[in-house]
Protein backbone atom coordinates (compact mmCIF):
# COMPACT_ATOMS: atom_id res chain seq x y z
CA UNK A 1 0.00 0.00 0.00
CA UNK A 2 2.66 2.36 0.97
CA UNK A 3 4.17 1.89 -2.65
CA UNK A 4 0.99 2.39 -4.19
CA UNK A 5 0.59 5.88 -2.12
CA UNK A 6 4.17 6.73 -3.14
CA UNK A 7 2.86 6.46 -7.09
CA UNK A 8 -0.27 7.88 -6.49
CA UNK A 9 1.34 10.98 -4.80
CA UNK A 10 3.71 11.26 -7.93
CA UNK A 11 1.70 10.98 -10.36
CA UNK A 12 -1.15 13.47 -9.76
CA UNK A 13 -0.29 15.68 -6.37
CA UNK A 14 -2.90 17.97 -7.54
CA UNK A 15 -5.70 15.51 -8.29
CA UNK A 16 -8.78 16.30 -6.19
CA UNK A 17 -9.14 12.50 -4.14
CA UNK A 18 -11.72 12.08 -1.81
CA UNK A 19 -9.88 10.29 1.31
CA UNK A 20 -12.84 7.19 0.50
CA UNK A 21 -11.67 7.07 -3.01
CA UNK A 22 -7.58 6.90 -1.50
CA UNK A 23 -8.68 4.51 0.06
CA UNK A 24 -10.60 2.18 -2.00
CA UNK A 25 -7.13 2.58 -4.62
CA UNK A 26 -4.91 1.88 -1.91
CA UNK A 27 -7.01 -1.20 -1.16
CA UNK A 28 -7.17 -2.48 -4.76
CA UNK A 29 -3.58 -2.00 -4.88
CA UNK A 30 -2.72 -3.97 -2.05
CA UNK A 31 -4.98 -6.79 -3.29
CA UNK A 32 -3.64 -6.75 -6.27
CA UNK A 33 0.18 -7.01 -5.10
CA UNK A 34 -1.46 -10.06 -2.84
CA UNK A 35 -2.90 -11.98 -5.60
CA UNK A 36 0.20 -11.20 -8.28
CA UNK A 37 2.31 -12.73 -5.00
CA UNK A 38 0.27 -15.74 -4.65
CA UNK A 39 0.10 -16.22 -8.48
CA UNK A 40 4.13 -16.33 -8.29
CA UNK A 41 4.32 -18.47 -5.57
CA UNK A 42 1.58 -21.55 -7.34
CA UNK A 43 3.75 -20.63 -10.53
CA UNK A 44 7.25 -21.68 -8.73
CA UNK A 45 5.60 -24.32 -6.83
CA UNK A 46 4.54 -25.73 -9.55
CA UNK A 47 7.79 -26.42 -11.25
CA UNK A 48 6.56 -26.50 -15.01
CA UNK A 49 8.54 -27.84 -17.72
CA UNK A 50 8.66 -24.73 -19.82
CA UNK A 51 7.16 -21.70 -20.18
CA UNK A 52 4.06 -21.67 -21.82
CA UNK A 53 0.86 -19.55 -22.10
CA UNK A 54 -2.43 -20.72 -23.36
CA UNK A 55 -2.77 -17.06 -25.50
CA UNK A 56 0.60 -18.48 -27.32
CA UNK A 57 -1.06 -21.34 -28.69
CA UNK A 58 -0.63 -21.57 -32.52
CA UNK A 59 -3.31 -23.02 -34.26
CA UNK A 60 -1.75 -22.07 -37.51
CA UNK A 61 -0.41 -25.64 -38.16
CA UNK A 62 -2.93 -28.64 -39.32
CA UNK A 63 -2.21 -30.70 -35.94
CA UNK A 64 -5.30 -31.81 -35.01
CA UNK A 65 -5.97 -28.82 -32.17
CA UNK A 66 -9.93 -27.62 -31.75
CA UNK A 67 -9.32 -24.28 -30.83
CA UNK A 68 -13.20 -23.93 -29.52
CA UNK A 69 -11.78 -26.91 -27.33
CA UNK A 70 -9.13 -25.53 -25.90
CA UNK A 71 -10.32 -21.84 -25.66
CA UNK A 72 -13.31 -23.81 -23.34
CA UNK A 73 -10.38 -25.63 -21.29
CA UNK A 74 -8.70 -22.19 -21.03
CA UNK A 75 -11.37 -21.18 -18.78
CA UNK A 76 -9.97 -23.97 -16.30
CA UNK A 77 -13.79 -25.49 -15.70
CA UNK A 78 -12.20 -28.88 -16.40
CA UNK A 79 -10.15 -28.17 -13.07
CA UNK A 80 -12.84 -26.74 -11.65
CA UNK A 81 -14.91 -30.07 -11.91
CA UNK A 82 -12.16 -32.56 -11.22
CA UNK A 83 -11.71 -33.74 -15.10
CA UNK A 84 -8.56 -34.90 -16.73
CA UNK A 85 -6.88 -33.77 -20.20
CA UNK A 86 -5.09 -36.69 -22.23
CA UNK A 87 -3.09 -34.84 -25.17
CA UNK A 88 -1.52 -37.30 -27.26
CA UNK A 89 0.37 -37.42 -30.28
CA UNK A 90 3.49 -37.69 -32.05
CA UNK A 91 6.90 -36.23 -30.39
CA UNK A 92 7.23 -32.46 -31.21
CA UNK A 93 3.46 -31.80 -32.13
CA UNK A 94 2.86 -29.74 -29.14
CA UNK A 95 1.41 -32.31 -26.22
CA UNK A 96 3.89 -30.78 -23.25
CA UNK A 97 3.50 -26.96 -24.54
CA UNK A 98 -0.11 -27.84 -24.26
CA UNK A 99 -0.22 -29.31 -20.88
CA UNK A 100 1.97 -26.45 -19.57
CA UNK A 101 -0.57 -23.58 -20.97
CA UNK A 102 -3.56 -25.05 -19.36
CA UNK A 103 -1.56 -25.59 -16.20
CA UNK A 104 -0.29 -21.88 -16.22
CA UNK A 105 -3.76 -20.91 -16.51
CA UNK A 106 -4.87 -22.81 -14.35
CA UNK A 107 -2.03 -21.51 -11.82
CA UNK A 108 -3.76 -17.94 -13.32
CA UNK A 109 -6.96 -19.22 -12.43
CA UNK A 110 -6.26 -20.09 -8.58
CA UNK A 111 -5.62 -23.68 -8.48
CA UNK A 112 -2.70 -25.48 -7.09
CA UNK A 113 -0.59 -27.11 -9.91
CA UNK A 114 2.38 -30.27 -9.81
CA UNK A 115 4.80 -30.90 -12.99
CA UNK A 116 5.81 -34.13 -12.76
CA UNK A 117 5.78 -38.12 -13.65
CA UNK A 118 2.95 -40.07 -13.02
CA UNK A 119 2.61 -43.26 -11.18
CA UNK A 120 -0.42 -45.16 -9.86
CA UNK A 121 0.15 -43.92 -6.38
CA UNK A 122 -0.16 -40.23 -7.70
CA UNK A 123 -3.40 -41.25 -9.58
CA UNK A 124 -4.97 -42.58 -6.68
CA UNK A 125 -4.61 -39.81 -4.41
CA UNK A 126 -5.48 -37.22 -7.01
CA UNK A 127 -8.75 -39.16 -8.27
CA UNK A 128 -11.87 -36.98 -7.74
CA UNK A 129 -9.93 -34.35 -6.24
CA UNK A 130 -8.16 -32.57 -8.35
CA UNK A 131 -7.54 -33.05 -12.42
CA UNK A 132 -5.03 -34.64 -13.86
CA UNK A 133 -3.00 -33.87 -17.48
CA UNK A 134 -1.28 -36.52 -18.97
CA UNK A 135 0.63 -36.68 -22.00
CA UNK A 136 1.59 -39.60 -24.11
CA UNK A 137 2.63 -40.56 -27.75
CA UNK A 138 0.35 -43.85 -27.17
CA UNK A 139 -3.65 -43.41 -27.43
CA UNK A 140 -5.41 -44.81 -24.09
CA UNK A 141 -7.03 -47.55 -25.84
CA UNK A 142 -3.26 -49.11 -26.41
CA UNK A 143 -2.45 -48.12 -22.91
CA UNK A 144 -3.42 -51.96 -21.57
CA UNK A 145 -0.77 -53.85 -23.98
CA UNK A 146 1.86 -51.05 -23.10
CA UNK A 147 1.75 -51.36 -19.32
CA UNK A 148 1.39 -55.03 -19.14
CA UNK A 149 -0.50 -56.11 -16.20
CA UNK A 150 -4.17 -55.89 -16.12
CA UNK A 151 -5.03 -54.79 -13.33
CA UNK A 152 -2.52 -51.60 -13.20
CA UNK A 153 -3.68 -50.60 -16.80
CA UNK A 154 -7.72 -51.17 -16.07
CA UNK A 155 -7.04 -48.83 -12.80
CA UNK A 156 -5.10 -45.77 -14.30
CA UNK A 157 -7.15 -46.03 -17.64
CA UNK A 158 -10.60 -46.28 -15.28
CA UNK A 159 -9.34 -43.12 -13.18
CA UNK A 160 -7.90 -40.78 -16.04
CA UNK A 161 -10.15 -41.66 -19.47
CA UNK A 162 -13.44 -41.59 -18.54
CA UNK A 163 -13.86 -38.09 -17.47
CA UNK A 164 -11.02 -37.17 -19.55
CA UNK A 165 -11.46 -34.37 -22.61
CA UNK A 166 -9.12 -35.94 -25.29
CA UNK A 167 -6.95 -34.36 -27.72
CA UNK A 168 -5.35 -36.34 -30.51
CA UNK A 169 -2.26 -34.15 -32.18
CA UNK A 170 -0.90 -34.88 -36.07
CA UNK A 171 0.98 -33.36 -38.16
CA UNK A 172 4.61 -32.29 -38.45
CA UNK A 173 7.00 -31.95 -35.30
CA UNK A 174 6.60 -28.52 -34.62
CA UNK A 175 10.23 -28.17 -33.37
CA UNK A 176 11.10 -28.96 -36.87
CA UNK A 177 8.57 -26.28 -38.47
CA UNK A 178 9.83 -23.78 -36.16
CA UNK A 179 13.62 -24.55 -36.44
CA UNK A 180 15.90 -21.77 -37.65
CA UNK A 181 17.72 -23.80 -39.59
CA UNK A 182 14.92 -25.38 -41.79
CA UNK A 183 14.44 -21.68 -42.69
CA UNK A 184 17.91 -20.96 -44.13
CA UNK A 185 18.17 -21.49 -47.58
CA UNK A 186 20.48 -24.31 -48.46
CA UNK A 187 23.32 -23.26 -50.01
CA UNK A 188 24.09 -24.26 -54.04
CA UNK A 189 26.64 -27.44 -55.27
Amino acid sequence: MVEALQRFAAQAPATDVSPTDLVGILADAESAHRDNRKLQIRLKSATLRQQACIEDVDYRHARGLSKPLMLDLASSRWAAQHQNVILTGKTGVGKSFLACALAHKACRDGYTVTYRRFSLDVLEDHYGVSSTVVTSQVEPDLWHAIIGEETAADSICDRLVHEAHRIKLSGESMRKTKSSLNAQPKSAK
